[in-house]
């Protein structure tokens, strides 16, 4: 039984995971942040801006939009979900993105170069947001 605790303890030092689960924070009774194992965090957004990559595809979507949780099939489905930044617009912060970005409906993608200027955009609907990237990612005949 003595082995059990550091047992424990060594396999809780590992890296963390991304849960299946939602995480809200609330202060006050305000919501401060959401996030959501389907989206990018903040972090991720920061880390993209600045990673030497030319172009970054910010999509803004959301749980609750039919549209979004089609476009998200589909990302997963071509295997683009990695060279994506897909944000949720339930999260204050990132709804203040939007705002200032003047983004009027979800599914909605800036594309922007890495030194964070506005390229092209927005885009709006799966169908578009999926032609775009498509033209970037697709396989080229």
């Amino acid at each position: 039984m003595k082995w059990l605790f550091p047992l424990f303890f060594i396999l809780s030092c590992g890296p963390q995971h991304k849960t299946s689960a939602e995480l809200v924070v609330e202060y006050e009774g305000k919501v401060e942040s959401v996030s959501h194992p389907l989206f990018n965090t903040r972090q991720e957004l920061r880390n993209a801006i600045g990673d030497g990559n030319p172009v970054d595809f910010t999509i803004f979507a959301s749980t609750w939009c039919d549209n979004c949780k089609i476009l998200m099939d589909l990302l997963e489905g071509e295997k683009w979900r990695d060279k994506v930044l897909v944000m949720n617009v339930d999260d204050p912060w990132v709804r203040d993105v939007a705002r200032d970005l003047k983004l009027t409906g979800v599914p909605g993608m800036y594309v922007s170069l890495d030194d964070g200027d506005t390229a092209t955009g927005p885009f709006y609907g799966a169908g578009d947001i999926y032609f775009i990237l498509n033209e970037a990612f697709g396989e080229k005949k």
